[in-house]
């Protein structure tokens, strides 16, 4: 700008110099020559436009070059501090120097930013320093500010336009004669827009807009990197969270093999409590871990995915434990592996159980054949006596008959029946042995209905009598038969 600015300049001069040169002749002539007037009034046309040349480069060229390197100067400096700063800087502070470069760089009166809420779904406006008054919720149905807004372009209005009741409010209150209203947008996200206010209109309303874009769009862009930098903070900051609190033992590694992340329980099950492990190797916090590991891990980050069902494990302090464990890769977004994932469970005390359990099982099988063996002997013990008693029985029976001792029969044959009874249930008892052994047979023969029926009431009629109750059993053919297994 200052080259073209002296270029310009001379080049002015040179015309200044051509011109004088070209007025002298003229000015000679029209003294000893006729006609002498015309020849002044064409002399006067000439220093007239000689002048106008020279008038128009010092009002407007040096101005314009001259503002022209001072908003480049205040572009400059703004995006430095942009720059400087990055997207950790809040909300406030972007809209703050933006305002401020932005009303030094264009001379305005005051400045401010509407900025749409996304929470809240309105817009807020926030003024420059020294306007805080103004600041607040804002309306801009009807006005300039909606069709900048809307249609994401820059335009300025004077008092006596067409503007809303709140734009006419806020040039009046800060004394202002024109608004220009930049959006403050990039290609992803739309975030409000700048107004500046200024007294007069611009000399060169073209040019102070395409320099506030400038303005404009830089903010607009240190506020998206703010917006995604948030977002992956509050996601990282979730995803810490979830580990830290998930109940088991979880772990986060980079390429390293340093901590990321872990939760609770990992620090409980690994007795480090009090440590800053963040940040730090895996072998750093577990000096004695085995070379075995270490090869586990390397596997791990070439890819592949490890894991144990049960391992035992002996602590650096000596102690034994079993443990399950995995580990497996995680990606970033380029698919590229970033550490490592370990899941751990310390499963000591389930071992221990399913070794009680085990034992317990073991005790129990060992009852079950003592118990069979214990049937099997006193059923035999059982069985003997209760054979003689069913013999002796219907010895007597016979005797009796042959006596004519008709009398004491029935009770002779209730002996029998008893007997035969006993003896039934205690080779229930062996055929329940069977089954639990997987042995037992059926064996299907024909049996009358009505005389299972008879063997059955007179083994229950004692304790019916017993109990003075009565027993009446209705079966109308004698005759019927089935098929089954009599036991």
């Amino acid at each position: 700008l200052n080259f073209v600015a002296a270029s310009s300049g001379l080049f002015v001069l040179l015309m200044l110099i051509v011109g004088v040169l070209s007025i002298i002749p003229a000015l000679r002539d029209s003294v000893t020559k006729p006609g002498a007037m015309q020849d002044w009034l064409k002399l006067l046309i000439q220093i007239m436009g000689l002048m106008m040349a020279v008038f128009y480069y010092l009002g407007f060229a040096p101005p314009r070059f001259l503002i022209r390197n001072w908003q480049l100067a205040e572009l400059q400096e703004f995006f430095s501090k942009m720059s400087e700063k990055g997207a950790t800087q809040p909300i406030k502070d972007v809209t703050e120097h933006l305002c401020v470069s932005a009303e030094r760089a264009v001379g305005g009166l005051a400045s401010g930013v509407i900025l749409w809420n996304r929470d809240l779904k309105k817009f807020d406006l926030y003024m420059s320093q020294g306007n805080n008054n103004f600041s607040g919720e804002i309306n801009i149905d009807g006005g300039i500010i909606e069709k900048v807004w809307k249609n994401n372009t820059s335009l300025f209005a004077e008092e006596k336009e067409e503007i809303s009741n709140q734009e006419k409010h806020l040039l009046k209150e800060l004394e202002a004669k024109v608004l220009l209203a930049i959006p403050i947008n990039t290609q992803e996200n739309k975030w409000g827009v700048l107004l500046i206010f200024l007294l007069h209109p611009p000399l060169f309303p073209g040019d102070d807009i395409h320099l506030l874009e400038l303005f404009s769009r830089q903010a607009a862009l240190i506020l998206d990197y703010s917006l995604i930098l948030s977002r992956e903070q509050a996601l990282g900051a979730q995803l810490e969270n979830f580990i830290r609190f998930t109940p088991a033992s979880v772990a986060m590694f980079d390429n390293d093999m340093c901590f990321l992340a872990c939760s609770q329980r990992w620090i409980t099950d690994y007795e480090i409590e009090g440590q800053e492990i963040i940040g730090k190797s895996i072998y750093e916090i577990f000096p004695k871990m085995l070379e075995d590991w270490k090869g586990i891990h390397q596997n791990v980050l070439a890819g592949a995915v490890e894991r144990r069902s049960e391992d035992k494990v002996t602590r650096s302090n000596g102690k034994t434990d079993w443990m399950r464990w995995e580990m497996r890769p995680w990606y970033k977004k380029d698919q590229s592996i970033g550490g490592i994932m370990i899941f751990t469970e310390v499963i000591t005390d389930l071992k221990a159980a399913e070794d009680e359990l085990r034992a317990a099982k073991e005790t129990a099988e060992s009852a079950n054949i003592a118990k069979s063996n214990f049937l099997a002997n006193m059923s035999h013990e059982l069985r003997t006596p209760l054979n003689a008693i069913i013999g002796y029985s219907e010895i007597l029976i016979d005797d009796a008959q042959d006596d004519g001792n008709t009398g004491i029969i029935p009770d002779l044959q209730k002996i029998t029946m008893s007997g035969k009874h006993l003896l039934t249930l205690i080779n229930d008892i062996l055929d329940l042995s069977k089954i639990e052994s997987g042995k037992m047979e059926l064996y299907i023969e024909t049996l009358n209905i009505a005389s299972m029926i008879r063997d059955i009431s007179v083994t229950i009629e004692p304790l019916i009598k017993k109990n003075n109750n009565q027993l009446n059993v209705n079966y109308p053919d004698s005759s019927l038969n089935m098929e089954s297994d009599l036991t």
